[in-house]
């Protein structure tokens, strides 16, 4: 795969509508995105917003990940935030994201679908939105090369000791091997304005690429 191709971005089928899930005050359920496929041939993973959210609490959608070996046994029945985040899975950060000032949500999205395109946009995906919202994603890790401190990593510079990585990965992705990468889509809103609240974790599936590892 050549590494020139690799853009890493949401494209967003943006068709905004406002209806509504329900909660209660002190238990609020958000409605989770719905899985639509991934493609192990282009890199890609594709899930939708439905419309139909509760657009007191919902905001839009936060997406985690991580890497494994190639050909290892991946972390598939993973149900919520707390399970991924106690199995090693980061959150996916944006261009505009800066450490210790997160802008939440990722993708913020009522309705359409949403692909997480990890080849390229030379031939988009999704042909048929309104209008389209590029994200340009980054790892859930502070990237400490000179000038880029206050930012997240992207994910086409990876080094030894990058703290989302082991260092058997970093030795297969150093060596131009084939990781596995597994993404998983949260909703996302807010309680009273400051509490954090979070679906259920949808499994987005996983895809074999070949990670560069500099720029």
């Amino acid at each position: 795969m050549s590494h020139s191709k690799f853009a890493f971005f949401i494209i967003a089928g943006l068709i905004i509508l406002l209806t509504s899930s329900c909660g209660l005050y002190n238990i609020i359920t958000l409605k989770p995105p719905e899985f639509v496929g991934f493609s192990d041939a282009v890199n890609y993973f594709i899930f939708r917003a439905t419309g139909d959210y509760d657009t007191y609490y919902f905001r839009g959608f936060e997406l985690y990940y991580k890497i494994y070996l190639n050909n290892a046994i991946t972390d598939s029945d993973l149900l919520n935030l707390s399970e991924l985040t106690s199995k090693g899975f980061k959150r996916i950060a944006s261009n505009s994201d800066r450490i210790n000032n997160i802008s939440k949500p990722l993708i913020s999205l009522y309705s359409g679908e949403i692909t997480v395109d990890f080849d390229g946009l030379e031939d988009p995906i999704h042909s048929e939105p309104v209008a389209t919202v590029l994200v340009e994603l980054r790892r859930g890790i502070a990237d400490k090369r000179i000038g880029f401190e206050d930012q997240y990593k992207p994910f086409t510079v990876f080094e030894e000791g990058d703290s989302d990585i082991s260092s058997d990965i970093w030795n297969a992705i150093s060596g131009d091997d084939d990781v596995t990468l597994v993404i998983y889509a949260l909703s996302y809103g807010k309680r009273e304005l400051i509490i954090d609240v979070y679906s259920i974790a949808v499994y987005l599936g996983e895809i074999d690429i070949e990670l560069p590892y500099k720029e």
